[in-house]
């Protein structure tokens, strides 16, 4: 197991700039790109065990974030927006029928003005859906969904996933192939309500395959994981529309997968046909580590493109609980990992497609991990943002009120002339300067490099990630967008290779 050193590395230039102190990750002598230092979200009303955090998704300016243990257990759900400076809480959902131990919240998804809360324990264990609409600028219940037979204990509403008018619920407690074989429920939202398109199961359904603990919706696909298949080996059933059918055309697993890995106990969809999928138990960096696999799907059929192990993994450490993918970035929690704090602290690991190889770039860390444990118990990632749940950490609310944390991938649009001929690094003045509120910054790379680009503010603190990774020779020019920041002075540098610079500029409102 490679050795984790935490440091904290202030890097200046002479005179009056002083720099960015930034909390970095040493990782057998390589030094990852950064995310941003996250916004900390908390439930207004939190308190002692609410599990705040248990359940996140994100689009756009929303993001939501499941508790569902709050009022013993009748549970509820969190809206936050966006205002281009910080996220505000904007509405607390409930069940309008909840009772105690429903588990409203176990999970949740936002596409648009949908949002859809599970709420699994409902009934006896027979399950429940909430469907939420944004309506004249309020969050307002719309529709409670149900199996369309009460089949005992279906859990519907353990796994949910939004797309648009799409919407699939995960039923692993479905006994149509045997005792919790498992299913998903398809719905289509047409004008004024969600409407039952169909229900898929496994054509080798088989009890305790657990179908539908995970799902991913993407356009014409739908991918439903089965951790419980062939002795928790497990398999992700993938689905497409036929007419006003779903058919099942393919069954994925691991290519070197043993029995007890749980292969499909979380998986992912990019809407440039990649799937991620969690293998918490599978053998990777250690005995039963954890791995998570990718998928692409060349137009006739997936294959798998590259499995994903954690550099510094440990037996038992459930890298791969969750997984979540957006383009060339992906991220993968591993729950139960000590580092660098007490057992079950729990880490995310971020990754970049680069030159089609998926390269480690970043380990996620709760901001005061000895109050938190099982960070990444949830996790949701969009082109720029991912957010990650921490259901059992303590604040000023209570011991497992929990929290969750959004972090920025600074992963903007970087032009790049590859024509240019340039001799040494080099970084440009922003222009223009003083700015309101966009400005261009310009550098250049002699030869290939690791590159990190960020903006701190005069206390230091990183603001912005503009560029991470490894980049070709060339001259580049990114675009900085200061909206939603304060006016005042601030500092970019670029590191690459054994280059490093700072300048300074300055934001006018």
């Amino acid at each position: 197991m490679n050795k984790t050193v935490r440091l904290t590395i202030v890097m200046s230039d002479p005179g009056p700039i002083i720099g960015c102190a930034i909390l970095l990750l040493l990782l057998a002598g390589t030094v990852p790109a950064l995310a941003q230092i996250p916004d900390t979200l908390f439930a207004s009303d939190g308190a002692h065990a609410d599990r705040f955090g248990y359940s996140v998704d994100i689009d756009g300016d929303v993001a939501v974030v499941g508790a569902s243990n709050v009022n013993g257990g009748m549970g509820s759900a969190y809206v936050f927006r966006y205002d281009g400076s910080r996220w505000n809480e904007e509405a607390v959902l409930t069940a309008p029928d909840g009772a105690a131990m429903d588990n409203f919240g176990f999970a949740v998804a936002v596409s648009g003005d949908n949002i859809v809360v599970g709420a699994p324990m409902k009934d006896d264990r027979v399950g429940g859906a909430y469907a939420f609409r944004y309506l004249a600028s309020e969050w307002t219940t719309y529709q409670v969904l149900g199996p369309p037979v009460n089949t005992w204990p279906a859990t519907f509403g353990w796994s949910i996933d939004v797309d648009g008018d799409r919407l699939a619920i995960g039923a692993p407690g479905d006994g149509e192939n045997g005792a919790s074989s498992g299913a998903a429920f398809v719905y289509t939202f047409t004008g004024p309500a969600w409407l039952p398109d169909a229900k898929v199961t496994a054509s080798d359904g088989d009890l305790s395959d657990f179908l539908g603990t995970s799902l991913a919706l993407g356009p014409d696909l739908l991918a439903v994981g089965a951790y419980g298949d062939d002795q928790r080996t497990g398999a992700v059933y993938v689905y497409t529309p036929d007419g006003s059918e779903w058919t099942e055309n393919d069954k994925l697993v691991a290519s070197d997968g043993s029995l007890f890995e749980d292969f499909g106990f979380d998986v992912d969809f990019s809407e440039e046909s990649k799937l991620i999928v969690g293998a918490r138990y599978a053998t990777g960096a250690a005995d039963k580590s954890g791995a998570a696999y990718l998928f692409e799907f060349s137009g006739t059929q997936w294959s798998e493109t590259a499995k994903l192990e954690a550099s510094n993994g440990n037996t038992n450490h459930t890298f791969g609980t969750q997984v979540a993918i957006n383009g060339t970035v992906a991220a993968v929690s591993a729950t139960a990992a000590p580092i660098p704090g007490p057992a079950n602290s729990g880490v995310v690991y971020l990754y970049r497609l680069e030159n089609q190889i998926w390269i480690e770039k970043n380990i996620l860390l709760a901001p005061d991990e000895t109050k938190v444990q099982q960070y990444g118990l949830s996790i949701a990632a969009q082109e720029d943002e991912i957010v990650v749940g921490a259901m059992s950490a303590e604040n000023s609310k209570g011991v497992a009120s929990g929290a969750a944390f959004v972090y920025g991938l600074g992963l903007q649009s970087v032009g790049v002339d590859d024509t240019e001929v340039v001799s040494e690094f080099r970084l440009d003045q922003n222009y223009p300067n003083p700015f309101n509120p966009t400005t261009t910054i310009a550098y250049a790379l002699p030869r290939p490099a690791e590159v990190t680009l960020t903006v701190c503010n005069v206390l230091g603190r990183q603001v912005r990630m503009l560029a991470s990774g490894v980049q070709p020779a060339g001259a580049y020019e990114v675009t900085f967008d200061a909206a939603g920041l304060p006016s005042g002075v601030y500092f970019y540098r670029l590191t690459a290779a054994e280059y490093g610079e700072t300048k300074r500029m300055v934001v006018v409102k």
